[in-house]
Order: C-alpha cells, then structure tokens, then sequence
C-alpha cells in the first residue's frame, strides 16, 4: 500500500486543482454554487466509476492513485456542507431542498454510467 501512496498525492493535488479550477470558472460566468458542486462531484463520481470498473484490485496503485487521490481531491463533500450551512443562516431554503437529493441522485447516476461506459 505504501508504494500507491506517492500517486495518491499527486492524484489529489491534480484532483485539487481541477476542483479548484472548475469553480473559479463557474464564478466567472456566474453559475450558483450549488450547481458547480453538483458538477464536480458528478464528475468525480464518473470518475471514480471508472477507476474502479477498470482495475477491481481495491489495492491497484492506478485505482488508488485515480479513485482515492484524483475523485478524492476533486469531489468536495466540506464544500457542499459550508453551501448548506449558509443557506441555513440565510434562510434560503430552497437551494438546500433541491442539492442534497441533486447531488446524491447525480452522483450515483454518473458512478453508475462510470462503471458501464468501462465494462462495455
């Protein structure tokens, strides 16, 4: 295990700064912050889908580095808890009621079309 450690850091700093990215460029064009999340972590659970249909060795340093470190760095659970939080103090409601189905629902579509787009 510790020989996939190295690609696990480097997989979550990409990951990261993908993450990173991906957001700063949702500002930019004025996206809510709910739907960038619902993104990102769609798009790591897609990712995560993948790795784990193409090596199902839970110890194979390529799934580690891909799974843990890149799906890892680049999916945000804190992030979403933080938008939720605000809603709270704001008394927006709404937002709340439409993510927290939104991004268990899109993360369990995309992990699912993951794995099948692979084993196909």
């Amino acid at each position: 295990m510790q020989r996939a450690l190295p690609g696990i850091l480097v997989g979550g700093v990409i990951g990261s700064a993908a993450r990173w990215v991906v957001v700063e460029r949702g500002a930019a064009a004025e996206y809510p912050f709910t739907a960038t999340l619902v993104v990102i972590n769609a798009l790591g659970c897609f990712v995560l889908g993948v790795a784990m249909a193409r090596w199902p060795d839970a110890t194979d340093p390529r799934r580690l580095s891909i799974g843990v470190g890149f799906a890892g760095g680049l999916t945000t659970f804190s992030a979403l808890a933080v938008d939720i939080a605000a809603g709270l103090h704001q008394g927006d409601y709404a937002p709340i009621v439409a993510s927290i189905p939104a991004q268990l629902l899109a993360g369990v579509v995309f992990f699912v079309i993951g794995r099948r787009i692979t084993t196909t």
